[in-house]
């Protein structure tokens, strides 16, 4: 029979969905305008290098969260997750205002810069999860993350699209009020930041710190009862006392010397416990008494020999430096599936450069002709579909074919996306020759649907692959205590990959349309360069051992997997 799932502790997940939501939100924000934004700046007349300035704003960011984010991260296993999200959540907040005042290609990089630097809360969000979850519930909780990127990207685009240039497109509205005439941008991001401060707030007064959670025990498995117990959180020389679940299953918790519940993750089972089974929970309540608990005693001895170590330097005063903690990430199957990671944020990466700057350039040009209303809009309505995928679907179909799988079919289905969007350019001016007087004729209906389809598949790829990629790279983390690290890391990469994702893309794209050059080197070029790029991330991922499927094969170092390499 199926191990029932362990109830994810809603307060502490929904508080942390709701500061992921919030900086997908700012991020996209500006795709339907940037486009324009960066015309109105009258850096160039051109048009054909308007794409060459768009992918510098759009990888200031990530150049800037490459340099910081394995500091944030060795940060964050040293005082917390929590703090580490405030500070970025505040970061997006300012930052996003700042950008919306911008009237120089200078000022827009330098707030995209400033705010990179100051944000690491995908990286610590996916640490946190991962220590909130175990083997049984990590799927749904990992799907909520991008769920919430996903979700973030649909309202994004829509407020941008929609509440741009607010004095322009509604006069009787915002005409009057002199800040959206001289700012014309703002209105957008000024709602992207009252976002910001709801999600700062809930996670102030909500958000627990979820650092030095760890597990001492479980009793012997042919116990009807079993139990486990975790240090306590806050000072190394506090007692606890324990009590085990109730006979009838309901996990009763695991609550701090300040009353408020902890939680005991996946990370936390035995070493030698089956892969089937899972932890139950307990409660650790204060004690006055300075003198451990008979039981608690039994459980630290037993936790040593389990776990080969100390538990006096499992607690909160054990610092590992940031070099050991680097070194610890970079293993072979985590640097591995890191290598994937890259890959895919690169292809991300220049496929939401190039969509915008495509769709938005001229038909004669190799694009579309896109208005800002009419990227916002497709940006949105593509993305809906992908809330149904990331909540019933994904849950469902990633335990039938593993993490590994659903990461190639996904990166598949963006090479497949990269072909697709230039033929519609050919397509469309077979079906809609070019008028002489330079007008722009409308999309056919054909084009549309493929379009749609199209934007939905990438949306579905970027569900399976970043939630894939996200359990895999913690399912590959043998050292625990460096979890937040190594996923610093990971961000690290990811962030180098889209930093050079979205400024190779500009310059090949200007490049491309600057010389005149025939297929294949024409609009087509930098859309077969996606493609190879997803055909590489592919081959990435057939090397990587099936058995960071789950996440205690991370755990038992010394026992060889059984299971048979997972294939496409």
């Amino acid at each position: 029979m199926a191990t029932p799932a362990t109830p994810l502790p809603w307060k502490q997940v929904g508080t942390l969905c709701l500061l992921r939501l919030t900086e997908p939100i700012s991020f996209s924000v500006l795709f339907p305008f940037v486009y324009f934004m960066v015309r109105d700046f009258d850096t160039t007349t051109d048009p054909k290098v308007i794409g060459f300035y768009v992918g510098i704003v759009a990888s200031a960011f990530s150049f800037a969260q490459l340099t910081t984010n394995m500091l944030w991260g060795a940060v964050s296993d040293r005082i917390g997750r929590r703090p580490v999200l405030l500070i970025g959540t505040m970061g997006t907040i300012l930052c996003s205002l700042a950008f919306g005042c911008s009237r120089s290609l200078g000022w827009a990089v330098a707030t995209r810069v400033i705010w990179g630097a100051l944000n690491a809360n995908a990286s610590t969000a996916k640490t946190m999860m991962a220590e909130i979850t175990d083997e049984t519930n990590q799927a749904k909780g990992f799907s909520l993350l991008p769920l919430c990127w996903n979700l973030g990207t649909i309202v994004g685009p829509v407020i941008g699209g929609l509440l741009a240039r607010p004095a322009e497109n509604f006069p009787g509205l915002f005409g009057h009020i002199e800040l959206f005439r001289v700012y014309p941008y703002m209105l957008p991001c000024l709602i992207c930041s009252i976002f910001g401060v709801a999600a700062w707030l809930s996670a102030f007064f909500l958000l627990e710190e979820t650092l030095h959670c760890k597990l001492l025990t479980a009793t012997d498995p042919a116990s009807s009862t079993t139990s486990c117990t975790v240090t306590p959180a806050h000072s190394r020389g506090d007692s606890a006392s324990v009590t085990s679940n109730d006979d009838d299953g309901e996990d009763s918790g695991l609550r701090g010397l300040n009353g408020k519940p902890r939680y005991l993750t996946g990370e936390q089972q035995p070493l030698l416990d089956p892969p089937t089974s899972r932890p139950s929970y307990t409660t650790v309540v204060a004690s006055s008494s300075t003198t451990p608990s008979p039981a608690l005693t039994a459980n630290r001895a037993s936790a040593d020999t389990c776990l080969g170590t100390d538990v006096a330097e499992e607690g909160p005063t054990r610092r590992q430096g940031t070099v050991a903690s680097i070194v610890a990430a970079l293993r072979g199957d985590t640097v591995k599936v890191v290598a994937g990671y890259f890959g895919l944020s690169l292809l991300a990466g220049m496929m939401d450069e190039m969509y915008p700057v495509w769709s938005a350039t001229a038909p004669d040009l190799g694009g579309l002709g896109f208005s800002v209303r009419e990227l916002g809009l497709t940006l949105s309505f593509s993305s809906f579909v992908v809330l149904y995928v990331q909540i019933f679907v994904y849950p469902k179909v990633q335990p039938l074919l593993g993490s590994i799988r659903c990461f190639r079919i996904g990166i598949l289905s963006f090479a497949v996306v990269g072909q697709v969007l230039p033929a519609l350019t050919t397509l469309e001016r077979i079906l809609h020759p070019l008028p002489d007087d330079g007008t722009v004729p409308p999309l056919s209906p054909v084009t549309w649907v493929i379009l749609i389809v199209a934007l939905i598949v990438r949306v579905i790829a970027g569900t399976l692959t970043f939630t894939s990629v996200n359990l895999l790279v913690n399912n590959s983390v043998a050292d625990r205590q460096v979890l937040g690290t190594v996923n610093g890391f990971a961000q690290s990469m990811g962030a180098l990959a889209r930093a050079l994702g979205p400024l190779t893309a500009g310059i090949v794209w200007s490049w491309s349309l600057l010389h005149d050059y025939p297929f294949p080197f024409d609009y087509h070029f930098i859309f077969l360069l996606i493609t190879l790029v997803g055909f590489a991330t592919y081959a990435v991922s057939r090397t990587w051992h099936p058995r960071i499927n789950q996440r205690q094969f991370a755990l038992l170092k010394r026992v060889p997997s059984t299971d048979s390499a997972a294939s496409v």
